[in-house]
């Protein structure tokens, strides 16, 4: 992991060492960290704005690790990164992750039975009208309809963790401030096997706003506004 020192781009980035744990700071902000291999560390990711910028309001890109060894780590969806920015208008920021029954970041999906997972969610921007959807992310050029992974997902009650809706393609709500939510994902498993990829193949749920209409009063934009995934696995 790079250090990032003093950015004059319009989007500054930065970092901080984590416990799995507790998500507390282990370490000092943007300074090197080591990974010994075959083990994991956990982060933080900030992005400050420096200026505004026109274009589209959504923006991504990479997360690179650039190590001792090597210029820089493989880039995959598993470490990718969504940016958001709509002006003067208020925008929610979804923080999320996703939980598996095996707490490995993998949900396994068998024949019949499909398989499921969990995402917890809270959002620390504006109060705002969002969507929740799951989709699946796949290596560019696999089209075929037949090894491509579907999801179902409804919002949860944070005590019984059970469906307070029928199981829909997506889920709109408000998101209040600072009010956890949670969500149930059930995925169905593909008539032939992709393989597995967990670097390449991800079950997303993402989170969205949408944008005020244009001056003639259509035309909303989706806009992103928070996004965790995990691998899904076909058994």
């Amino acid at each position: 992991m790079r250090r990032v020192d003093a950015c004059a781009r319009p989007a500054c980035p930065g970092f901080s060492p984590r416990s799995p744990a507790t998500n507390t700071p282990v370490g000092a902000f943007n300074a090197p960290v080591d990974i010994p291999a075959g083990q994991s560390r956990t982060f933080v990711f900030a992005v400050a704005s420096q200026a505004s910028g026109l274009g589209d309001p959504t923006t991504g890109g990479p997360v690179r690790f650039q190590c001792a060894n090597v210029f820089f780590a493989p880039e995959k969806l598993a470490n990718s990164f969504a940016l958001t920015s709509v002006g003067t208008v208020g925008v929610a920021d979804m923080i999320s992750t996703g939980v598996t029954a095996t707490n490995d970041g993998i949900v396994n999906v068998l024949p019949g039975t499909g398989g499921a997972f969990a995402v917890a969610t809270v959002n620390i921007g504006a109060a705002a009208a969002i969507r929740a959807r799951p989709f699946y992310a796949r290596p560019f050029g696999e089209d075929d309809p037949a090894k491509q992974f579907t999801a179902f997902i409804c919002e949860t009650d944070l005590t019984t963790r059970t469906c307070v809706n029928g199981l829909t393609p997506t889920v709109e709500s408000t998101a209040v401030p600072n009010v956890p939510r949670t969500f149930a994902v059930f995925v169905l498993r593909p008539t032939v096997d992709p393989g597995f990829d967990p670097g390449q193949r991800r079950m997303f749920v993402e989170f969205e706003q949408f944008s005020p209409p244009d001056f003639f009063g259509t035309n909303p934009i989706p806009i992103l506004v928070g996004s965790t995934s995990v691998a899904p696995r076909a058994e």
